[in-house]
Formats: structure tokens, C-alpha cells, sequence
């Protein structure tokens, strides 16, 4: 059972004078109860039943209803309640009516001008001599602003947990000796951990490729405060070397102190090995391309060879007349270096009238596909 506190009737929330003089701990009470609380009002109880409600002076700057409505319309104070809340209030006066330690609640009520605001309400429960309880006090404080930046620091949590568990590169918040201190299932996955509770407390330096990484990874961070696009060599735990590339952010104290290393760890492992298979690959088809030049270029002067050495003038044209190729023979033949034919209509090399027709002739041999004067001689 609550212990007893002394008894004294509120007249004080009335315009009536009081009718003794109240004591010291009444009055320190009074000082406390104006301090933590915006609005209060005390409650009589006979019987175990409320027998009648007395709202203080300040109850309109918090709901907006005059201490005056409330006592015409005594409904009035759990009508403002917001249903779904009303049921917590009940149970808190359910208990101290049943003199159980009633627990403070927090609910929210909606004020005449039609905002909603949060209360917390604490109970001040009042007995006689013999234990009975025969009033309580409701101390009220509009706890809105609080709950509004509780609710936003829950949506900032939910917003980096949801970032930080799902976020594909591998997460991590570790102090300046290398303890990892959080991180996530991606920065886990990266280096072999079977968990992130595993990865946690270990060691971030042992995730470095050699002993003299990491003291250089550390100066580094300290010189430049943080790392962009830092690429290093890991170490899975398997013993394999994973690639990997960080943006890292150093957090230091106000001597300049590192304190916390921030990371975060993309695994450029299989990139790297398609790289290396991918130059590789260039590098032996580059090989083939070497040899198979170096082929043609043997086959290409040994029919040059072939060609320059035949007795018989060749000409190559194409299908206007135009002179591809010759060979030695017809510059002798023709008195032509090569340089002076190529490019050149055939018929340069024809006496007259078969230098005025031979374009003809081509026409009609590209028309009809019938020749005329090819393989006779002339």
C-alpha cells in the first residue's frame, strides 16, 4: 500500500480562502508540483468512487477548456482523450482507486482548436490515518515536443538501420586500434565471417594483406582525414586476397586525436580477376595477330616474289579500267614504272582505235557478262 500523505482539501483551486494554514511540506509540495507539472487537478474519492474533480487554473493553456467547463460538463476531460489512448487512463485510474502504485502514462488529447497534443499524467494519491484513500492528485505535462523528436530519432534509426543492413558495400564503424565496433552482414560476407557478431571485436587490422598495411592505412587516414576511392589488398579468412576499394572517414577529438574510422568496403575482387583474364586474353590474341601478320606478310612476299619473277606482263584492273597491280614484266614491257600506272585507266597502254573502245567493252562485258577481246591477244 502507498504510504500516507497528509491530508489538506484543496482550496486553493477554488476562489474560496483557505481554511487553515497550510504546512511546510505542503507548501514545498505545491513549489514541486508547479515545477514539473503544466496543468494538474485533484480528484476526491469516497467509497472507492470518485465523488467529484477539480481542475486547476491552468488546465485552458494546455486543452483549451476553462477549469468552469470542465465542471459543467464533467465528461468533457476523457471526451478530449483520444479513443484509442482512453483505455490506459481507465486502467491507471482502475489502480489507484484499487491502491495499486499507479504508473505514470503518457496519452494524447485533443485541445479545442483542434491540435493533438501528448500528456504525461503522474498519479499523487492521498490517504487518512487509517490507510484509506480519499483523494489523488493528476499532475499533467504536455511531453508533445519530446515525443516529436523521439519519433523523428526512430525514423532516423529506421532509415540508417535500413541503410546500413541493406547496403551492398560492407559497412563498418571500428576504433583507431582496429577493433571493429559494428558492422554489417555485406562487410561480414566480404571477409569470410560467418557473422556480423563474429566480425565484431575482432581485429580490422588482421584484414589487411601485410603486417605494414595497415600502420600506412592509418597514416594516411591521419594525414588526409579521410580516404576517397582508397584501394588496398584484403584478406579473406579463408587465406585467400580479396581486392577491395574504401571511402573511409576519420573522426577526431578536439586535439586532433583519431578516434573512430568509419568505412565503407566494396569487394573489387571478381572485377579485378575478369581484368586480368580480359588482359590476358588481349595479350594472347594480340600474340595471335602478331603471328598471323608476320604469316601473311611471309606469303604476301613470297607471291611478290612469285609475281615479279614471272616472264609475262600482268596487269590487275578493276571494273572501270583502273590499274590495281603490275608486275616487273610490264614495266619493261610498257616502259612504265609501276608508280606511273597504278590509279590509271588501262587504255593507257592501248593504241588507238582499242584505247577509244576498251571502256565500252567493259560496260558491255559487266551488262551482259559475254567478252569480246578478253584472252586474245593483241
Amino acid at each position: 500500500m502507498p504510504l500516507s500523505m497528509a491530508v489538506w482539501y484543496p482550496q486553493y483551486m477554488t476562489n474560496d480562502p483557505p481554511f487553515e494554514t497550510l504546512s511546510e511540506s505542503e507548501s514545498r509540495y505545491r513549489s514541486l508540483r508547479a515545477a514539473v507539472a503544466d496543468y494538474h487537478y485533484h480528484v476526491e474519492v469516497e467509497d472507492g468512487r470518485i465523488r467529484r474533480k477539480i481542475h486547476g487554473a491552468r488546465c485552458e493553456a494546455v486543452t483549451g477548456y476553462m477549469a468552469d467547463e470542465y465542471a459543467a460538463d464533467p465528461p468533457l476531460w476523457m471526451a478530449i482523450v483520444l479513443e484509442e489512448d482512453r483505455a490506459i487512463i481507465e486502467q491507471q485510474i482502475a489502480d489507484v482507486i484499487s491502491d495499486r502504485e499507479p504508473a505514470p502514462i503518457e496519452y494524447r488529447i485533443r485541445r479545442r482548436d483542434g491540435r493533438v497534443r501528448w500528456m504525461r499524467k503522474t498519479v499523487v494519491p492521498y490517504h487518512d490515518i487509517r490507510g484509506t484513500l480519499i483523494a489523488y492528485d493528476g499532475l499533467l505535462r504536455d511531453v508533445t515536443d519530446r515525443k516529436q523528436v523521439e519519433q523523428d530519432l526512430r525514423q532516423s534509426e529506421e532509415r540508417f538501420r535500413w541503410i546500413f543492413e541493406d547496403d551492398l558495400t560492407g559497412d563498418y564503424l571500428a576504433a583507431p586500434d582496429g577493433t571493429i565496433l559494428l558492422c554489417n552482414q555485406a562487410f561480414a560476407d566480404i571477409f569470410g565471417f560467418s557473422s556480423r557478431d563474429e566480425a565484431v571485436g575482432s581485429s580490422l587490422a588482421n584484414l589487411f594483406d601485410s603486417p605494414q598495411s595497415w600502420p600506412r592505412f592509418i597514416q594516411l587516414l591521419i594525414e588526409n582525414k579521410s580516404l576517397e576511392r582508397y584501394e588496398r589488398a584484403g584478406r579473406h579468412s579463408d587465406g585467400t586476397i580479396r581486392y577491395v576499394i574504401e571511402n573511409v572517414l576519420g573522426t577526431f577529438d578536439a586535439q586532433g586525436e583519431l578516434v573512430r574510422i568509419k568505412g565503407y568496403v566494396y569487394d573489387d575482387t571478381d572485377s579485378r580477376i575478369k581484368e586480368s583474364r580480359l588482359r590476358q586474353r588481349n595479350a594472347e590474341l594480340e600474340e595471335v595477330v602478331t603471328q598471323r601478320t608476320h604469316a601473311l606478310q611471309e606469303k604476301h612476299e613470297h607471291l611478290q616474289a612469285i609475281w615479279n619473277s614471272a616472264f609475262d606482263a600482268i596487269i590487275t584492273i578493276d571494273s572501270q579500267g583502273l590499274i590495281e597491280t603490275v608486275n616487273r614484266a610490264a614495266e619493261t614491257m610498257f616502259g612504265y614504272e609501276s608508280s606511273e600506272m597504278l590509279g590509271q585507266n588501262v587504255s593507257m597502254l592501248m593504241p588507238s582505235p582499242f584505247r577509244e573502245e576498251h571502256d565500252g567493252y567493259l560496260r558491255q562485258y559487266r551488262v551482259t557478262g559475254q567478252h569480246k577481246i578478253l584472252n586474245m591477244p593483241r
